[in-house]
């Protein structure tokens, strides 16, 4: 209902004098139409529709494709699939090529295309050579590095954290050392360690120790050493007493 009225406010101009429709997968909007409302936030929200001419045509949701793909979010798959696709192509086809030049890839690659693969974890889609329904990425830097720079540097990644990083970049692609690359990553970069926040729990206030009832129950003792010899002696040993701070 706040949607609504939303765009009828923002498009009012064209809407004032004018008899429109309102189409919704919201069976409950219809009572806009009637002018009911139950809450008082939707009481509010009705006579703020009062001086137009509008009528509510519900829709059922399965019939309604195209608003009820916008509205939810999309599976593992798809999101992976659109994921892979905004990543530049260079960088994707030295993934592809990196499973070339890493011998224990080579070797589950083969298995897998004959089908005697003994690795339940890897499937070969005839496309990706996935892990877990995750894109492996072959033991080469360059690849690697792209795919960091990628969701950490772009406005996709927006200089998040490791965590956060690696849950974007791990959810997708997968390499052995995964978060140990990451976290050597945003290390070295010079807008987290100028712009971020300290993210640790506050540490709370200072304890003092707590003062001694009588002297000389607590002391501190400390060396002064590199003195000119004075009887074959170079160190002083200080004493020191808490409560009256008198010095040996």
């Amino acid at each position: 209902m706040l949607a609504a009225l939303v765009a009828v406010k923002k498009w009012s101009a064209y809407l004032v004098g004018r008899h429109f429709k309102i189409k919704t997968d919201h069976q409950s909007l219809r009572f806009l139409a009637e002018n009911q409302a139950i809450t008082p936030a939707q009481q509010k929200w009705v006579v703020k529709m009062l001086g137009y001419d509008y009528e509510v045509i519900y829709k059922k949701g399965s019939t309604n494709v195209v608003a009820d793909t916008l509205s939810k979010r999309p599976g593992v798959e798809e999101g992976q699939l659109l994921a892979i696709s905004s990543v530049n192509s260079e960088v994707m086809t030295r993934v592809v090529s990196s499973w070339a030049t890493d011998d224990r890839l080579k070797k589950i690659m083969e298995e897998l295309q004959k089908g005697t693969s003994h690795y339940s974890k890897y499937l070969w889609d005839g496309k990706w050579l996935r892990r877990k329904g995750r894109v492996v990425v072959g033991n080469s830097e360059e690849p690697r590095r792209d795919l960091m720079l990628y969701f950490h540097y772009s406005p996709i990644g927006g200089h998040s954290g490791v965590e956060v990083t690696t849950r974007r970049l791990g959810s997708i692609f997968y390499w052995k050392g995964l978060r140990k690359n990451i976290k050597a990553l945003v290390r070295e970069c010079g807008v987290c360690q100028k712009k971020k926040r300290d993210l640790n729990h506050p540490r709370g206030l200072l304890q003092p120790l707590p003062i001694p009832e009588t002297v000389w129950t607590s002391i501190s003792m400390d060396f002064i050493e590199g003195l000119p010899n004075s009887k074959k002696k170079d160190v002083i040993l200080v004493v020191v007493d808490r409560l009256t701070k008198y010095a040996l």
